[in-house]
């Protein structure tokens, strides 16, 4: 006889009427399992230390431990608990504590039985599913992130912007060295970092950079 997998959901919110709408909604879902109703973060810690489900359905604000203490105490527990946020709160903040937390999703308490339908078959499958809004949010967060690392990284030094300036005053090589007391090799050296590190072509595309950073005002 072939073993049938029950998954065990957690409902975890504060408000009766909305746990019993969603086992409601829930009780439709394609694949066996079993619906388990909490009030707050501290029973579900303590549910999952005897019972480890599978997927928990989190509200974020809630008496005796909010939401997100519980993300984090449970992907300490046991990280391969899947958790989908389930709030009223669509600003940036919470979507972005979950999202670090680890949250596997995030809906809206406003969604669709059709929406919840989906995003649970998604993280049951592997995969994260936040909502349009909060992933806008996330890649703008990431693509913010790798603009603040490329531009630690790029960084100017004092000397390099020095050098960037005289080459947009349409100074020589000879004429940097000169002014600056370095040796002709020098101020070369320092082209190619500036070409390296701004990414530019050729001195035309230093002299934008240097324009379109504030660097030189012309």
């Amino acid at each position: 006889m072939n073993h049938i997998e029950i998954y065990t959901i957690l409902v975890v919110d504060d408000h009766p009427l909305y746990r019993k709408g969603l086992k409601k909604v829930l009780s439709t879902l394609s694949f066996p399992h079993s619906i388990h109703l909490l009030e707050n973060g501290e029973q579900t810690i303590e549910f999952t230390k005897k019972n480890a489900p599978d997927i928990v359905l989190l509200d974020i604000d809630m008496p005796v431990m909010d939401g997100l203490k519980c993300l984090q105490e449970l992907k300490r527990i046991e990280p391969s608990i899947k958790v989908i946020m389930i709030s009223m709160h669509d600003d940036a903040h919470y979507i972005e504590q979950t999202y670090s937390l680890g949250a596997n999703g995030y809906l809206l308490k406003d969604c669709d039985s059709e929406e919840l339908h989906k995003a649970l078959l998604q993280v049951k499958g592997g995969e994260k599913y936040f909502n349009a809004k909060a992933k806008d949010i996330i890649f703008k967060r990431f693509i913010e992130k790798d603009d603040a690392v490329n531009d630690a990284k790029n960084k100017l030094s004092e000397r390099e912007t020095e050098v960037l300036k005289l080459i947009c005053d349409q100074l020589t090589g000879a004429q940097i060295a000169q002014k600056l007391f370095l040796s002709e090799e020098t101020v070369k050296t320092y082209r190619r970092q500036l070409l390296k590190k701004t990414n530019s072509k050729n001195l035309a595309g230093l002299v934008l950079y240097a324009i379109k950073k504030g660097i030189y005002l012309g």
